[in-house]
């Protein structure tokens, strides 16, 4: 797997839209140029959001759900080389097992019900 320089994908984005707006002709091309600046905003923003936090929707989170959700955003974490701010479970229902262990691994859980 290759990783990619989020700043550098950013600058080589940000040279051809303004290129490509600088050289169009038509109306179309700077529509099109300005549809790819948006879209590389957007990707830029959503990793910047992952920066500060991690999160799983589950109906019934049991310990395993936890466990997992802890290992997939520490694999995320080596992949991205960054840190996330909050790791967080979010649940209708939660196993007690399952909560305690989300304490001891530092996941906030926000669940409506502990199934005992």
């Amino acid at each position: 797997m290759s990783s990619i320089d989020l700043k550098q994908f950013e600058e080589v984005v940000e040279r051809a839209v303004r290129r490509a707006i600088g050289e169009s002709r038509s109306e179309d091309a700077k529509a099109m140029a300005n549809t790819i600046k948006a879209l590389a905003d957007y990707v830029r923003l959503g990793f910047q959001e992952f920066s500060s936090r991690f999160d799983e929707v589950k109906s019934h989170a049991e310990l395993e759900d936890v466990e997992w959700l802890f290992e997939k955003a520490r694999i995320i974490e080596r992949v991205l080389n960054k840190r996330a701010g909050k790791t967080l479970m979010f649940a209708v229902n939660i196993d007690r097992e399952a909560l305690e262990r989300a304490r001891q691994l530092g996941i906030d859980a926000i669940y409506g019900a502990i199934i005992e």
